[in-house]
């Protein structure tokens, strides 16, 4: 009916035949009147055309042209407005939310109105973007999706097919899950090493994780005293300096096989005390032909011994005696 709202779907547009003469019909859909940008039909012999239309709710406007004896034309216009459809709308997750913990989410969305065909999830870093997924065209209404566990804001938009060429969308903002690194548990963070081997200990990453590294060094973020990994358990034992100085460890925990995160500690070495003679009196004088040296035993981690004597420091003219394990 002229002056109606048209009815989601394909719209059919019949009318009644012209006078004597008639010789076919052309039909003009447009934005504005007297135009066909909408559409540009013809030319029919009969009395009904059928378009898909835009479904925006705007007004448009119809020219129904008759043609006579093959040349002359004359029209009539009419005016409709298009149908409104209702796109599909994201229920879940809530709109706005931080996305739950783990790489793989599932967005799930209502039907559209009658006439939707089809649908499209676009996930981006940006507004109308669709870099970490342009998913369909889906008959449903879910679409499951892994993404970063980067903790920062995705933009989401859900386009609904109408007709099969028509598209209206909604947008949606969300936050990605943070990661859960793994936490070095022990030796206890900012306290003093042990001598001898080390095991660093650190409880399991989160949802998501698939392997670690461990980097060990003299300054903060750096490897120069070890670079371990990638380990998928959650120990891993290793021999440092016993110089008594700060150290520095990195533990990287890895998501999904690419994304690192990583958490920063700080312990100080064992400090190794090494063995010292008391059994002579140190400066005295040596007295007979054989002198027996004492000394307490070193620090733990100490797994022996080298006495060098000498007429001058540093050397062992005299005497060099091999390793002994007992302080005596």
């Amino acid at each position: 009916a002229p002056g109606s709202t048209l009815a989601l779907g394909s719209t059919t547009f019949t009318w009644t035949a012209g006078s004597s003469g008639t010789t076919g019909y052309y039909l003009w859909v447009g934005t504005s009147p007297g135009t066909y940008n909408l559409a540009n039909l013809g030319e029919f012999t009969g009395t009904s055309a059928t378009v898909n239309l835009p479904t925006t709710g705007a007004t448009i406007y119809v020219r129904l042209w008759t043609q006579f004896n093959g040349s002359s034309l004359q029209y009539h216009d009419y005016t409709y407005t298009l149908a409104t459809a209702t796109p599909g709308a994201i229920t879940s997750p809530a709109p706005n939310s931080t996305l739950p913990t783990g790489s793989v989410a599932t967005f799930t969305w209502t039907a559209g109105s009658s006439g939707t065909t089809g649908y499209y999830l676009w996930i981006g870093t940006s507004l109308g973007t669709c870099n970490l997924a342009n998913l369909g065209e889906f008959s449903g209404t879910g679409a499951t999706v892994s993404l970063p566990t980067s903790g920062a804001t995705i933009y989401v938009r859900l386009w609904t097919v109408f007709n099969g060429t028509n598209f209206q969308y909604n947008d949606y903002t969300y936050t990605l899950a943070a990661p859960t690194p793994g936490a070095i548990a022990s030796p206890s963070p900012g306290s003093t090493l042990a001598a001898g081997p080390t095991t660093f200990t650190w409880s399991a990453g989160g949802s998501g994780t698939t392997g670690y590294y461990l980097w060990i060094g003299t300054s903060p973020g750096t490897y120069n005293l070890a670079n371990l990994g990638e380990f998928s358990g959650t120990s891993t034992t290793v021999t440092l300096p016993t110089g008594g100085a700060p150290i520095y460890v990195r533990l990287w925990t890895v998501f999904n096989g690419s994304s690192l995160v990583y958490k920063d500690y700080t312990y100080t070495e064992a400090t190794a005390a090494p063995g010292g003679i008391t059994g002579s009196a140190l400066g005295s004088t040596l007295i007979g032909e054989s002198t027996a040296s004492e000394w307490p035993s070193g620090s733990s981690g100490t797994s022996g011994y080298h006495l060098m004597a000498g007429t001058s420091p540093g050397i062992y003219n005299p005497a060099s005696l091999g390793s002994q394990l007992e302080s005596d």
